[in-house]
């Protein structure tokens, strides 16, 4: 059935994705349908074929790209129904290294490898040992939202991303309900909030927290401290005739200090948002004000 999966997963994230893209505060650049100018070269000189502008690719191009270059790349036929909607999404949005990142860490203590973003057998075997799916998918969109929450284009695209994730969960969780007790959920259309554009990770995370200024006062302070230990008696003398100096050589070093636990702290979120520690609430009713899109599929083949 995986073939089944991924042809049923298409439309759904086609509908995400929108159609055609060139938005220069969008890291993917000029796009149509999901596809960059940049993947669209790599995939047409893998075939020998000369580059050409990403608006002429076809829907025949289009399809096997998403199949080669984002579904087999994450090992989406060997994925449970559900979780490989996300997997496959998150992919198509942020890079095949980014949704294993996610997926990897997502899966806890059940996986004992290395968070490097390469889906194969370990964490397929980590997979199975979870065993819980919904709980799975679950964990694996709130390390997504954790992560898209610290980047720098968060504040205009957020609402769109947000409501992609959080509608990409829903129907994972009613595809993965083998009971059926879940209803099925149609896909939204997130481009007029910028739920289409991309969202690579690396280079586009938010930078430190007050870091020029952090910068700025731990410069001061070192000079400072250079000054003090060169001419120590020379302050302890000035300090003794105006006693507020000692307080302003202090105060001066004690911001330095709160600059640089803000920079350190904030550096480490951006860490934990690389390597798919992060999390973040989705909600659901994220994509609740975005049009609904009725998907047909078509009637699965005998056997």
């Amino acid at each position: 059935m995986a073939q089944a999966d991924f042809l049923r997963a298409m439309p759904r994230i086609l509908v995400y994705e929108g159609g055609k893209v060139d938005d220069p505060r969008d890291p993917g650049g000029r796009t149509n349908q999901g596809v960059t100018q940049a993947t669209y070269n790599a995939y047409l000189r893998s075939k020998g074929l000369t580059v050409q502008d990403v608006y002429l690719m076809v829907n025949t191009e289009r399809d096997d790209i998403y199949f080669s270059m984002y579904w087999a790349r994450d090992d989406g036929d060997a994925l449970p129904v559900g979780l490989d909607f996300v997997v496959f999404d998150a992919a198509v949005n942020s890079g095949c290294g980014q949704s294993g990142k996610w997926l990897q860490a997502a899966l806890g203590s059940a996986y004992a490898g290395q968070v490097d973003g390469m889906i194969g057998a370990k964490t397929i075997q980590a997979i199975e040992d979870h065993g819980d799916v919904e709980g799975l998918i679950e964990e694996f969109c709130s390390r997504r939202l954790g992560t898209l929450k610290r980047l720098r284009t968060w504040s205009i695209y957020g609402a769109g991303w947000h409501a992609r994730v959080a509608n990409g969960q829903k129907i994972a969780l009613s595809w993965a309900d083998a009971s059926g007790a879940t209803p099925l959920v149609d896909p939204v259309d997130v481009s007029p909030a910028g739920g289409h554009r991309k969202a690579p990770i690396n280079d586009n995370l938010k930078p430190p927290m007050v870091s020029q200024i952090a910068a700025h006062v731990t410069t001061a302070a070192t000079s400072t401290g250079t000054i003090a230990s060169q001419s120590a008696q020379q302050i302890q003398g000035l300090s003794d005739t105006f006693g507020w100096i000692k307080y302003a050589f202090g105060g001066l070093t004690l911001a330095a200090v709160i600059a640089g636990i803000a920079v350190k702290v904030s550096t480490d979120a951006n860490t934990a948002a690389l390597n798919g520690v992060a999390k973040g609430m989705v909600s659901p009713d994220a994509d609740a004000n975005f049009a609904s899109v009725k998907i047909v599929d078509a009637p699965a083949k005998a056997a």
